[in-house]
């Protein structure tokens, strides 16, 4: 049990960094260092508090320097959608 309980505990920051990161237009390693970052700073809730931190820097800094997100850094290559304009 205590073999497996380590097996898992070591695969569980990378795997739910992947999962978080799925679907956005943020790529997967920025989600996966939030999300390390977060569990050593702050522990449990670390975990997704750093990813999603990360993530909305990540966004911003891309924003600011007027990059938009293309479909290199999204999972599958699939283009982010066009926010509706009024």
């Amino acid at each position: 049990f205590l073999i497996l309980s380590v097996v898992v505990g070591a695969i569980d920051t990378p795997l739910k960094a992947v999962l978080l990161g799925r679907g956005l237009p943020i790529p997967t390693f920025v989600i996966l260092i939030g999300a390390i970052g977060g569990m050593v700073s702050m522990g449990m809730m670390g975990l997704f508090i750093g990813a999603v931190l990360l993530g909305i820097g990540y966004q911003m800094l891309m924003l600011w320097s007027g990059q938009s997100p293309s479909a290199e850094n999204t999972p599958g290559g699939v283009e982010a959608p066009e926010p509706a304009s009024a």
